[in-house]
């Protein structure tokens, strides 16, 4: 693949991501990782399937982000994302 093409592709990626804010979003991210790898809840102030908690983690695998889409998701985040107070949320993602 040329790099021009690579980079049409990611670019709207990126726009988008850096709408939200940093910390809120390594929030997010961080809660869903505890909740994948050590069954931690999510906290009341993340929306996200509560039909989810308590799930196997194979269950949870299965119709959530994997580690590694949450890692590449915690790269973008850090790399595009600045502290903002009119950001959009992740909390209602």
């Amino acid at each position: 693949m040329k790099p021009v093409i690579l980079y049409n592709a990611y670019k709207p990626f990126a726009n988008f991501i850096k709408k939200f804010d940093i910390y809120e979003s390594l929030y997010v991210v961080w809660a869903y990782a505890q909740n994948l790898q050590y069954d931690m809840p999510i906290p009341n102030d993340i929306s996200f399937p509560r039909f989810m908690n308590g799930k196997h983690v194979v269950w949870k695998r299965a119709y959530n982000a994997s580690e590694w889409e949450l890692e590449y998701l915690t790269k973008e985040i850090i790399l595009n994302c600045e502290e903002k107070e009119d950001a959009m949320t992740l909390l209602k993602y």
